[in-house]
This record gives C-alpha cells, structure tokens and sequence, in this order.
C-alpha cells in the first residue's frame, strides 16, 4: 500500500530497502523496509515522524505502551499511541485540513522562558530535512542525557538565539537552560516537525473521556514519563461547596435577566458525562421526563470536576465568567426544547461529525458508508432468506402451473 507524506511525497511500507538510521529511532525502526518516491535522507524531518506513525500503526515496528491518566475519571490507561491513527488521509492524500495538517511558520521568531537576563528569550528554527538532522539523531540515545554540541544544533534547526547565530555560542546557552525553558524549545522542535494530525485520540473505557496522545511517544528532546501523571491538585480551586454557591448566584442572575422560571440545578462533584465526541462536559441539559419511571423535571447539570481541570491545565482564570456562559447555554437548550426546535442542539452534534470526518478523510468515510450499506443488505438476506426461498418456490410452482 502507497502512503501520502505531508511534504507531498510517497512512502510504500514494508517493500523496497532497510531503514538505516542513528540513534534511538534507528533503532525503533530496525528490521523496517520501505520505498520512498524522495530519497529518505532528503525528506523533511516530519514526513519521517509520520512513517514511524505509520508504521507503528501497521504492525510493522513494535510499539511501547504508555501509561497516562484520565483526566476526567482518573483511571489509568495504557495505549498504544499509534494504534488511533486514521490511515484514511494518507491513503487517499487527503493532507490539507486547514488545523490538522497546518505547515508550521518558520519565518517567525518563537518565544520562551529566558536563557539569561530578561523575561523571555527569542527563538528562531528553520526546517530540517532527515538528513540535515541526522547529528541530533545521532545524539538521541535512550541510555544518556543529551549532549548539545554545535552540530546538535544544527540538526536542531534552531539558527538563532537572541540574536545569536554562531552554532557553537547557542550550544553552550541552550546547555545551561533551566529545565523549563528546554522544555519549551522542545515543545517549538515538536511544533516543528510533527504535524498536529499526530495527536491521537484515545477513549477511557470507563467514562468514555478522550485523551490525547502524541504519537509516536519517543521524540528527540523529551519522552513521556514512564507513569500516569498524578491527579490533578484542587487545591488552588474554588472549593467544592464554594463552587456550588458561586453556580447558585449565577443561576439566579441568569434566569431573571433570560425571563424563564427556575430550572432544577445540580453540581457533579465526580466525572464529568461527555459529548458524543469525548469532550468531558461543562455543564448539560436534560429535559423533563414526565412519563419516566420516576418523573423528572428538566435540570441544567454543572460539572466541577471539567471546571478543575482547566484551572490545571491552563492556570487561573475567570471561573465566573465561564459559569454564567456555561448556564445560559443551557438554558438556551431549555428554550430550545420548551420551542420544539433546537438549532443548538442540531449544530452541536454537527460539529461533532465534522470534526471526526477531518481525521477519518472524505474517501474515507464513503468506504465505510458503503461497507456499512452491503453489511446491512447481507444481515437482511442472512435474517429472512427462508423468506426468499419460499418466495422463489412459489414463483417456480405457479411457473411451471402455467407451462401445463
């Protein structure tokens, strides 16, 4: 099978030459054959990173699992990163989405945390083929820390700090970095050379929450820690019962300035339900069940924990904004039901089906369409054939009545 590969090149897998590479990649990739339409040393930097994708997710190379955790439930998943990844867009070269397969910018100067005196420190990559950074991958070993010398530079791509170009100067700098600013010329490198369509979903079996992979795991300047992270600390969040009382205030602003009578409302301290994508909720909607086993009223649900997390994630913000945001969208739903139309509703599930139709590729979707239809022609035959046959006797007796 023919693969596409972001730089508009080709890859078929499993034919043609051994993969020879340096360092631990070489390594995860020995015993690979594959033929290129470009010389393999001459692709760029992320087409390699997309055949170790693909290859991984073929079976063809081994992969690792990972142990992370979700963050909405807290159990613990191991995965197989590449084992997600939709072959669909590179069968079928389908690689334009405007987010997912977005060319990264190296005309523009990066910030990160300061290498020296001053706030911030300036960063500028320029691209690399595999062979320009074949120095960093020989570097890259799974058994020493990475030293960074004049030549790791140059396969890091990074052609100025600071203002700085000499390759030797900005080694002995980036040597010294504290442990956060190498991080965040890591997450630049990353950025770089591996295209977003390489962050892979996978769905806790539990709470149905998606987590986000980057695949591979193994990358030159960092791997992911061997276990799960620790849980989220709420510590530096509003309390659950301060959460509770800011949700009620809120609510009962909400409900005088939108003229509608009270909904009933509850916080969910525990794991947030999810859309139909695996999106751990803010908030939902759920109609009255009059006719239920036990007669519900509407009610407007708030989930503390997804509020937590991006307290977490992303560091202070403004919780009651996002509360009072959270609780008019629901109550728009409300309306929306109370209407018998509800447009929201409609776009948000359509969103949804968009967003999963951008990895699983146009082609794609139709092949599945279509397998879909022949399977439900074959379970209609397999459930009533004894139908046809009788049908066909009948037909074949009154055939034959009439022949006399």
């Amino acid at each position: 099978m023919r693969y596409h590969l972001p730089s508009g090149a080709e890859v078929e897998l499993g034919v043609g030459d051994l993969i020879e590479l340096p360092g631990l990649l070489g390594e995860e990739l020995a015993g690979l054959r594959m033929r290129t339409s470009v010389p393999l040393l001459e692709l760029p930097l992320g087409d390699l990173h997309v055949i170790r994708a693909l290859a991984m997710r073929l079976g063809l190379v081994p992969e690792p699992e990972t142990t992370l955790r979700c963050s909405n439930c807290q159990r613990e998943l191991r995965v197989r990163a590449c084992s997600t990844l939709e072959l669909g867009p590179f069968r079928d070269g389908e690689l334009d989405d405007d987010e997912l397969d977005a060319p990264f910018d190296h005309s523009r100067v990066y910030v990160v945390p300061a290498l020296g005196e001053g706030e911030e420190s300036s960063l500028s990559l320029a691209p690399r083929t595999v062979g320009e950074a074949l120095p960093l991958l020989v570097a890259v070993s799974a058994t020493r820390p990475l030293r960074i010398t004049s030549k790791v530079v140059r396969g890091l791509g990074v052609v100025e700090l600071d203002g700085e170009t000499d390759p030797r100067k900005i080694a002995r700098r980036l040597a010294q970095a504290s442990d956060e600013a190498f991080d965040a010329i890591a997450a630049w490198f990353e950025d770089a050379h591996y295209p977003p369509r390489l962050d892979l979903p996978h769905v806790c079996p539990d709470c149905g929450s998606t987590e986000w992979v980057p695949a591979p795991t193994s990358r030159e300047l960092r791997t992911n820690p061997t276990g799960p992270a620790a849980p989220p600390d709420d510590a530096h969040f509003l309390s659950v019962d301060e959460f509770e009382s800011l949700v009620r205030d809120e609510a009962a602003r909400a409900y005088a300035d939108l003229g509608v009578r009270e909904i009933a409302l509850s916080v969910i301290e525990g794991p947030a339900e999810v859309d139909d994508g695996g999106e751990p909720l803010l908030g939902c909607y759920r109609p009255p069940d009059p006719e239920g086993w036990v007669p519900a009223p509407a009610e407007i649900r708030l989930f503390y924990r997804t509020f937590a997390n991006i307290a977490h994630d992303q560091g202070p913000y403004d919780v009651a904004a996002e509360v009072r945001e959270t609780l008019r969208h629901e109550i728009e739903h409300h309306l929306g039901f109370l209407s018998g139309d509800d447009p929201l509703d409609e776009e948000e599930h359509a969103e949804i089906q968009r967003e999963a139709a951008r990895r699983v590729g146009k082609r794609e979707i139709e092949r599945r369409a279509a397998k879909g239809v022949a399977a439900e022609v074959r379970g209609f035959f397999g459930r009533t054939w004894y139908v046809w046959v009788i049908a066909g006797l009948v037909t074949l007796l009154a055939a034959l009545a009439e022949s006399r």
